[in-house]
């Protein structure tokens, strides 16, 4: 189980991230941050919600593809 301090950050980030939705770093840190807590469902969730910073950055699609094999789910063609 994550510990508070973890799901505060991550909060803030995807809050920063509604801010600036088409910012592909600050998405791939929060994919990161979710799948090093084990959170594949919320790293997927913030994938689909940003589709913008995620389809414009081949980093965001190799963590996203990353979180995907992690929670057991095939890959998208």
């Amino acid at each position: 189980m994550p510990d508070e301090r973890s799901w505060q950050e991550c909060i803030a980030v995807y809050n920063t991230l509604r801010e600036s939705p088409k910012d592909s770093l600050l998405l791939n840190r929060l994919l990161e941050m979710y799948a090093g807590m084990r959170e594949f469902e919320e790293a997927l969730a913030a994938g689909r919600h940003f589709p913008d910073a995620l389809n414009n950055s081949a980093q965001c699609l190799t963590t996203y593809g990353k979180v995907n094999l992690a929670a057991g789910k095939p890959p998208r063609h």
